[in-house]
């Protein structure tokens, strides 16, 4: 039976735009670097696939050597801030979640910087909705790492869980490698052969789960 529904965040719960990366750049331009964006952008992107741990102070490291500038950690706090808005209201979501959230926990399992993503669920007004938001600064080592998936399981076997994400490596594999059930997200269809669970989108969990 299951008790715990574990989402990945991004292109998951929140769709991801490409004009979100204006807001790092709104943070750069107040800053007056004279860097890129989409520089920094990238460092922060690939930032958890490097190094599969989290850390503020290594992320301004690699910003400043990368970029030949010298940012501190009120830089990050105002690039976390500005990225707390990165999320909209989607009503069809949360009757959703206060369905799902009605019969089973539910926990977020994301690998960027917890700070953020509560946010970012405030924003979308569906916070209240998880029991638990796990991000990868609270993680040894990020999804798909074992240890990620054990963290998000909390008091519960693995039999009781299920995952549900978009990324087939980092949700997908890396949960289906400890023996939890999984749910594929495939909205942009970049596995058309995988003969798991899948779906087109999260609002077809109301009549799985």
């Amino acid at each position: 039976m299951k008790k715990r529904i574990i989402f990945d965040l991004d292109n998951t719960l929140i769709t991801w735009k490409d004009e979100y990366v204006l807001k790092l750049k709104e943070v750069v331009d107040r800053y007056k670097l004279d860097v890129d964006y989409k520089v920094i952008d990238s460092i922060i992107e690939g930032f958890e696939s490097k190094y599969g741990k989290l850390s503020r102070e290594q992320l301004a490291c690699d910003i400043n050597e990368a970029c030949n500038i010298s940012i501190d950690q009120k830089f990050i706090q105002d690039v976390f801030d500005a990225q707390k808005s990165l999320s909209e209201i989607d009503l069809k979501l949360i009757d959703l979640l206060e369905y799902l959230s009605s019969k089973y926990e539910l926990v977020v399992l994301s690998n960027y910087y917890s700070e953020v993503q509560i946010g970012r669920l405030e924003n979308a007004k569906i916070l209240k909705y998880f029991k638990e938001v796990i991000g990868g600064d609270m993680l040894d080592a990020v999804k798909p790492d074992a240890n990620a998936f054990f963290k998000a399981m909390g008091p519960h076997n693995v039999s009781e869980c299920i995952m549900i994400g978009d990324s087939y490596r980092c949700d997908i594999e890396g949960a289906l490698n400890v023996g939890m059930d999984v749910i594929f997200i495939d909205t942009r269809l970049k596995k058309p052969d995988y003969e798991g669970v899948k779906i087109n989108e999260i609002y077809e969990l109301k009549e799985m789960l």
